[in-house]
């Protein structure tokens, strides 16, 4: 659900920040939408991928689809990025709580990259307005939230293995 969504929300995001003039750091919000569509196209291929839907997930899922249907309405783009990032961060807690409770099945180097990405546009913004800098600071605590997530259990874990 969330590589899906991680995928959808930042690519209506790019367009919305396209159709804003905000420039250079839109690319942020496009390669943040990009990544997670390969990783989700790739999980048709790969035959180890295992998908579990539950209930929570859907209803995240549901919450991100209602945040990105209001942000698509609105018709502003500065306040539609915004909704995006909700949507976005929605999108976000099924992996949040995977983080939380099974941290050694996720990788911090995915997210530790999208986070210099998000730092990275932050330092490309010649203009403040939170069309513009909105999804980078988001993107940045959220990567920095599972990061933290990941890494805190992982020497642990792999303690408890040996």
């Amino acid at each position: 659900m969330s590589w899906f969504l991680w995928a959808a929300v930042p690519i209506v995001g790019f367009m919305a920040q396209l159709d804003e003039g905000v420039g250079p750091p839109a690319v942020l919000t496009l390669s943040i939408g990009v990544g997670p569509l390969i990783v989700f196209l790739a999980s048709f291929v790969n035959p180890r991928s295992v998908w579990r839907l539950t209930k929570f997930d859907l209803w995240c899922g549901a919450l991100a689809v209602v945040a990105l249907m209001v942000w698509l309405g609105l018709g502003e783009a500065a306040t539609a990025v915004l909704f995006a990032v909700a949507a976005d961060a929605a999108a976000a807690i099924p992996t949040v709580r995977k983080a939380w409770r099974a941290p050694v099945t996720e990788s911090p180097v995915v997210y530790v990259l999208s986070g210099l990405n998000g730092v990275i546009a932050l330092l490309t913004i010649r203009e403040w307005n939170p069309a513009t800098y909105a999804f980078p600071v988001y993107i940045v605590c959220l990567t920095a939230i599972l990061t933290a997530l990941i890494v805190r259990a992982q020497p642990r874990a792999i303690n408890k293995q040996a």
